[in-house]
């Protein structure tokens, strides 16, 4: 068996508990050491950090390029950055910018046969320092998911059963949906590892550690959204201290209110720490005292606030959470019926294995319920219960098991003992797992195969300003494309990205200027900011400025009105004055059949994938 069964665990839930060590992982028969396990789950997710494409814009504009701006003065402003609206906090960003600058340090010392080998490890196709760098942060950050997997799955393994804990373990580490949150710079991912860590924290009876977490992940990442998913974490320590009371009442002993008001005390002064240092460090950047996490909790709860960024279907979170998390995600949205049917059944006093269930359920259909009714949907939204609904379809396994092994011993008309119901219970798991594996990878392997390009695409840029050896500062255009770029990091420090005027009519973000986010920056900053996302028009560049257009292209059909944007300007411009310099193959998405869009399947693609180019045009006259 993996290990002690959660009836091992602690007696008493009002004690708090160390963290465990690392417990090993027994699946099928095969078992792999704590120390192993730890090596292995971290270089996982490190190796396939950078493998993950960027799949959503705000990633870059709204994270890596102000954190680009910190660290080289350079990068694109958007409007929540604005002076005059301060719905960004820097407190998000500061400790990102000062990994950045330990990174180059360390690359800074290190041979170039070292930096290289560095580089070629983190998927890194042309090795140069910046790019190295963002390659090394996104790597930091995958880590960081991994280290907070392993501590929810010794936190279950001690507090509900291994099967639960194997299932969420591995259902975790090969979904596509944490493939590409795990080196996501972005709220909802970092909150996603902070609930993690802090539902460890709770399962053990440190509830103080798990408030603390959740005040973090509130405060500090500018998400107060949040807030919610901490809900029970708060109930469930005031539960507690009243417990306290009630037992003390009880006993006929002085009630201990005082239990829960030191408790609230204790959150009130954290909260109050937190909350002064993320203003301090907002107050550096903005020029005047400000809390960005209010700004944007207003901004977002007022009429056609998050709405005029789009709205979609509830029928969007389904296929998102179909996508990235396959049969995963139907078995974990019914965990909690399963489970509470069964204690109802049962009829039986509450268990600490069941407590733990609801800590970490419930939250998850308390975060549905506020998102899910809101017109404007992201698949980052959903980062924050991926790990809830893994847990929970291993307790809808945990379950079918059960019946089944009762079922058998039934039809045998005897009892199987404890070694042959763990060695049933390993198979089902294992038999459970592997088709929901196999899919997850399929799933992962479509997303990297068919939509790296961009990634590839500007890491090749990079290496190609600078051979080209510039003498005048570089424009690198994009039109339709904007989206999809991967951040300044790219960038070479005498290039700068520019916009082409395209169908899009949306605000586009436009450069820092030298003063950031202060009031000066208005006073210097050639463009204007809005907050309803209005276009403006002195966002764009003319073509005649750019060195470099970046342009998607499906060479089997270049006329007429299906010219790309980006060509069409090469072609008033003059297309003698451009040449191709380098494309990379990026999924037609209209050509390619449904199947092969949403998975990897390496036989039957002749016919049935189509790729477009993903290309660099240089100015070459």
């Amino acid at each position: 068996m993996v290990a002690a069964s959660a009836s091992s665990s602690s007696s008493t839930k009002n004690e708090p508990t160390a963290s465990p060590s690392p417990s090993p992982l027994t699946l099928g028969g095969v078992t792999v050491s704590s120390t192993t396990l730890v090596v292995l789950i971290v270089s996982l997710r490190i190796g396939l950090a950078n493998l993950a494409p960027i799949s959503d814009c705000d990633e870059v504009y709204n994270y890596w390029e102000p954190m680009h701006f910190l660290r080289f003065g350079t990068g694109m402003q958007t409007w929540e950055y604005g002076a005059q609206y301060a719905l960004r906090t820097y407190a998000y960003l500061v400790p990102m910018a000062l990994l950045s600058k330990m990174y180059e340090r360390f690359l800074s010392i290190l041979p170039s046969s070292l930096i290289g080998i560095l580089g070629r490890s983190l998927s890194l196709p042309f090795v140069a320092i910046k790019p190295l760098q963002f390659c090394m942060l996104r790597s930091t950050l995958a880590a960081m998911t991994a280290m907070s997997e392993i501590n929810l799955y010794n936190a279950l393994l001690q507090n509900i059963s291994p099967t639960v804990a194997t299932f969420f373990l591995i259902a975790s580490l090969s979904s596509a949906g944490m493939f590409h949150a795990a080196p996501a710079y972005l709220p909802s991912a970092h909150f996603m590892s902070c609930w993690m860590c802090s539902a460890a924290a709770q399962l053990r009876g440190n509830d103080a550690e798990a408030i603390v977490l959740g005040l973090i992940a509130v405060q500090a990442f500018g998400w107060p959204f949040s807030a919610v998913l901490f809900v029970t974490t708060g109930l469930w320590a005031v539960w507690k201290a009243a417990g306290t009371i009630m037992q003390g009442k009880s006993n006929g002993s002085a009630p201990n209110i005082g239990a829960v008001v030191r408790l609230l005390a204790r959150t009130a002064l954290h909260a109050t720490v937190i909350q002064i240092v993320v203003m301090t460090i907002d107050y550096f950047h903005y020029g005047k005292i400000v809390s960005p996490t209010f700004n944007i909790f207003v901004y977002n709860t007022k009429g056609q606030g998050d709405e005029l960024y789009g709205i979609e279907p509830l029928s969007y979170y389904a296929k998102n959470l179909f996508l990235n998390l396959n049969f995963v995600s139907i078995l974990g949205l019914f965990a909690l019926p399963v489970v509470v049917l069964k204690r109802l059944l049962k009829s039986c006093p509450t268990t600490e294995a069941f407590t733990s269930k609801m800590l970490v359920l419930l939250p998850m259909y308390v975060w549905l319920a506020i998102v899910a009714p809101r017109p404007h949907k992201e698949e980052r939204f959903l980062f924050p219960i991926y790990p809830m609904l893994c847990a929970g379809a291993g307790m809808i396994v945990e379950e079918v098991a059960s019946i089944i092994i009762h079922l058998m011993g039934q039809l045998i008309a005897s009892s199987l003992n404890r070694n042959d119901k763990n060695k049933t219970k390993q198979g089902l798991l294992a038999a459970a797992l592997i088709p929901i594996v196999l899919v997850s990878i399929s799933r992962s392997a479509a997303l990297v195969v068919n939509y790296s390009a961009p990634l590839k695409t500007y890491a090749h840029l990079h290496d190609a300003v600078i051979a080209a050896n510039h003498d005048t500062p570089v424009t690198v255009c994009v039109g339709g494309e904007w989206y999809r770029y991967p951040s300044s990091f790219y960038l070479p420090p005498n290039a700068h990205l520019g916009f082409l005027k395209s169908s899009f009519g949306g605000q586009l973000p436009q450069p820092f200027t030298e003063y950031g986010s202060q009031e000066k920056s208005l006073t210097v900053q050639k463009g204007k900011f809005n907050d309803m996302s209005e276009e403006e028009e002195d966002r764009y560049v003319d073509i005649k400025t750019c060195s470099y257009v970046i342009e998607l292209v499906n060479e089997d059909d270049t006329s007429g009105a299906h010219v790309p944007e980006g060509l069409q300007y090469i072609a008033k411009d003059g297309a003698k004055k451009w040449r191709q310099v380098a494309q990379y193959k990026y999924l037609s998405v209209d050509r390619t059949s449904f199947l092969h869009r949403i998975l990897y399947i390496p036989i039957f693609r002749n016919g049935h994938v189509v790729y477009d180019n993903y290309a660099i045009y240089q100015r070459v006259g």
